[in-house]
């Protein structure tokens, strides 16, 4: 089993898999995180990201992107910890 998958039984397990169908786990060993947005959001209208660590070296490595994609006018959400450095 890998870190993103859960034991769950039954009807829970198909719960999880609905709620997470069409979401994908990027976590930078094949592919950056900053590359995968890059490539995407010039396509996307709206965009849900959910990281566990937020830095301003990381915000400044896709700036450019999140700034054409908001101009835009897409829909960005972020997600995370409360472990901001």
């Amino acid at each position: 089993m890998n870190s993103y998958q859960l034991e769950l039984e039954g009807d829970e397990h198909l719960a999880v898999e609905d709620a997470l169908s069409g979401w994908q786990f990027i976590d930078n060993q094949g592919c950056s995180v900053a590359t995968w947005l890059e490539d995407r959001l010039p396509l996307a209208t709206s965009a849900k990201i959910c990281v566990a660590y937020f830095t301003p070296s990381g915000l400044e490595l896709i700036e450019d992107t999140l700034r054409d994609f908001l101009g835009k006018g897409g829909f960005l959400s972020i997600i995370t910890s409360e472990e901001i450095s």
